[in-house]
Formats: structure tokens, sequence, C-alpha cells
């Protein structure tokens, strides 16, 4: 854990940019908190020396269309999402240690706390809106 706390020291210089992300089509704030992945830094390190993804929290990797859970040691939730920001694929608790393969169409992933994607109903073909958000 130590060496993956140094590791994201290292390559994460800058605190990255929070978003609200709603499910449009269910009409269900899915994190309020949502830091924004677009450079290559941000998205090689991902979760990467964190302990959880805290409510209201989550990663949107862009552009990304596949992932995976080495080192992490905590579950997390999965949508892949095309150039409309629609689900073209939703995964629940995705676990350590495993490879999403890429998703045909898919341009970025949202990483959500586990259980979040069930709860909220969200589902292949949910439309998602991305709105700017300040934590003051």
């Amino acid at each position: 854990m130590q060496v993956k706390k140094i590791l994201r020291g290292i390559l994460m210089k800058k605190k990255l940019r929070s978003i609200q992300v709603v499910n449009e089509t269910k009409e269900q704030t899915l994190g309020w908190r949502v830091e924004v992945a677009n450079s290559f830094r941000a998205r090689l390190m991902g979760l990467l020396g964190r302990a959880g993804l805290p409510e209201g929290g989550g990663l949107l990797l862009t552009p990304c269309s596949s992932i995976h859970s080495f080192l992490m040691e905590f579950a997390f939730d999965a949508l892949f999402l095309d150039v409309d920001n629609k689900v073209l694929l939703a995964l629940s608790e995705i676990g350590p240690g495993r490879i999403i393969k890429p998703v045909a169409g898919a341009v970025q992933v949202l990483e959500l706390p586990a259980g979040l994607v069930k709860a909220s109903g969200t589902d292949i073909g949910d439309k998602l809106i991305f709105s700017n958000y300040s934590c003051s």
C-alpha cells in the first residue's frame, strides 16, 4: 500500500477537476464529486492508492474503452459510455485483479462506488449528463 501512495504522489501533481453526473433517464444523481481523469498521467493512476470511493465520488476516465483493477484494494462499479454519454455496458462490484477488455464504441468509463449502479437502476441505454460542479 505504501508503494502505491508514493507512486500516486509522484504521478499526480495537481488536483483533478470535479463534475456532477446525473442519469437523465432514471433522474438519479450518480455523483457530485466525480473527478475527471483526462490526461495520460491521471488515467494511468486511476484509483490506485485510494482506500475506496466516498459517497458522491467517482472517476471519469476519458478517453477510455477498457479498464483493469490490478493493485486495487476495493471493489467498484463501472459504466462504459459512448460519444453521446449513453451507457454501453454497466458492471457492478468489479473486484481487484480484473481486466475488462475494450468495449466497442466506448469513449469514456465512469468508475463509481460499489453497488451504486444497481442501487440507482442505471442500465444499458441510459443517458448521463455531466455538469461542472465545485465543492468549495
